[in-house]
């Protein structure tokens, strides 16, 4: 037995070592105080998008997403402490860690100026605090498929049990290479559709050990008191451009079957917060929307063109343009893709259901923003 797992040992090792030179950090490795965390900007323009993973999420999960968003303006993403290639953190870390470790990565990395922040999943919460914290910085914001704070800190515990009994597993098997052995025959359809650099970079992730798995939710949880919580006030964000992407299909990775039935209400609150705000229902998707639906991460022609797809697009880059050049919130009725009016969700918000083509270019949203935009200028 000693020496099966000595061979398991010196085998990941080795892999390491090799994914080290064929699938380095596309980024740079910053220093944050103890630690040091990973950051990837590609592209021009201004605003600059920031992307923020899930829970316990590496952003390799969205680099496809940032890869097209870079031919439109500036992208960044990163991988919190224990993630991706970042290090682990000391010590325990809040909302209030994470947010300070951020902002030390953007002020030392360079990011400056105005920011389109797209969160997905948990990695709303961390978005809305970085926010209360640095409002100024932030002229949109993207969730997708976001957390709701309050139901977040609610439900979060619920999973943590079963968390810490799989994390042991988890780093064990990290370190004897059973992961990496195991991970080609169970990522999902999603992951076998990579350009073969980007699957690369995905497989070298993930089949080595990420303490901060488990402990990314947990610490945010266990550290950050109900005083320090975000809430999703409504009008927080003010006329600031806001989409909420919501997944229309159950079950899958994700959302808890308990929370299924909440989660288009919380979706509703999270509109609230901008008085400028529009809700996309992904009704081809489940909860990990950007990474499971090909189209959705494309919006281009090997996507057909489909709603999803090209309202992801023109979420991230597209919007962020359309907030620097048409800084006037729009003010229209409530709508939905059919045309029929949708039920009343507050001044200025509309809905409508990413299940159609919108049109041959996946700009033609973004178009249609624009005009409204201007429109409301006048």
């Amino acid at each position: 037995m000693t020496a099966l797992l000595l061979t398991g040992v010196i085998y990941e090792r080795r892999a390491e070592r090799i994914d080290a030179v064929r699938h380095p950090a596309p980024g740079r490795l910053i220093a944050v105080g103890d630690h040091r965390l990973h950051l990837w900007c590609v592209g021009r323009g201004t605003p600059t998008v920031l992307l923020l993973s899930g829970d316990g999420t590496p952003s390799v999960t969205m680099h496809a997403a940032q890869r097209r968003i870079a031919a439109d303006t500036r992208v960044c993403s990163y991988d919190r402490a224990g993630l991706g290639w970042s290090d682990p953190a000391p010590r325990p870390m809040g909302l209030r860690g994470q947010v300070d470790d951020l902002e030390r990565l953007l002020a030392r990395g360079g990011v400056d100026g105005p920011l389109v922040l797209v969160p997905e999943s948990g990695g709303n919460v961390i978005a809305l605090a970085f926010f209360r914290r640095a409002p100024q910085r932030v002229v949109g914001m993207v969730m997708v498929d976001g957390s709701e704070p309050s139901l977040w800190f609610r439900g979060s515990p619920d999973e943590f049990p079963m968390l810490r009994l799989t994390d042991p597993l988890w780093q064990a098997g990290w370190r004897l290479g059973i992961v990496r052995l195991i991970l080609p025959f169970a990522v999902p359809s999603w992951v076998e559709a990579l350009p073969p650099d980007l699957r690369g970079q995905f497989d070298a992730v993930w089949s080595r050990a990420m303490p901060g798995q488990a402990r990314d939710p947990i610490d945010r949880w266990e550290r950050t008191p109900a005083v320090n919580r975000p809430e999703a006030v409504p009008g927080l964000l003010g006329d600031r451009p806001l989409v909420v992407v919501r997944h229309g299909l159950a079950g899958g990775m994700g959302v808890p079957a308990k929370y299924e039935g909440e989660w288009p209400a919380a979706q509703a609150r999270l509109m609230k917060l901008s008085r400028a705000s529009e809700m996309v229902v992904a009704t081809r998707s489940h909860h990990p929307i950007a990474e499971e639906n090909p189209v959705l991460v494309s919006g281009g022609p090997q996507g057909g063109g489909a709603g999803a797809g090209a309202v992801m697009r023109t979420a991230t880059a597209g919007w962020a343009v359309a907030v620097f050049l048409f800084p006037s919130p729009p003010r229209a009725k409530p709508v939905s893709s059919d045309g029929a009016v949708a039920p009343p969700a507050g001044r200025g918000f509309r809905s409508r259901a990413a299940c159609c083509p919108l049109a041959a270019s996946p700009y033609a949203a973004l178009a249609r923003l624009a005009r409204l935009r201007s429109f409301g200028s006048r």
